[in-house]
């Protein structure tokens, strides 16, 4: 997971939002580089809300305004009805945590995990992981 760039939704940059990823009011994104999380920039959403339940055309927005930051791995509370399309393009991580430095800390610890499910391409699936 060396160089990975990972996008945790929050709203008031400590926490995980508990909506949908795409619901966030902004996104943390963070390097993962020899075993730390380096923060690389905070990110508005700013895409226009949905015309409907699981909007793809929202989705879709969010999908490229992520990914021209390089984002690979996205962590969220939640995903919501586009989920299925999302992990086409990044590995999505439903972290049964509160703070975003709870959820690093567990991707720190599934890091070849999510690596492994990254690596398998549009075949990926999407993670759970749990804290103590």
């Amino acid at each position: 997971m060396e160089n990975y760039i990972i996008a945790c939704a929050t709203d008031d940059r400590k926490n995980l939002v508990d909506r949908h990823f795409g619901d966030a009011e902004r996104y943390e994104l963070y390097r993962y580089s020899g075993d730390d999380f380096i923060h690389e920039a905070t990110v508005e959403n700013t895409v226009s809300e949905e015309k409907g339940h699981g909007d793809s055309v929202k989705a879709k927005n969010i999908g490229a305004l992520l990914r021209d930051y390089g984002v690979k791995v996205l962590v969220s509370r939640q995903f919501g009805a586009n989920l299925a399309k999302v992990r086409r393009g990044f590995v999505p991580v439903i972290a049964r945590v509160v703070t975003i430095e709870a959820a690093l800390e567990l991707l720190r610890a599934h890091a070849s995990e999510v690596e492994g499910e990254y690596q398998r391409g549009e075949e990926r699936d999407h993670l759970v992981l749990r804290g103590e």
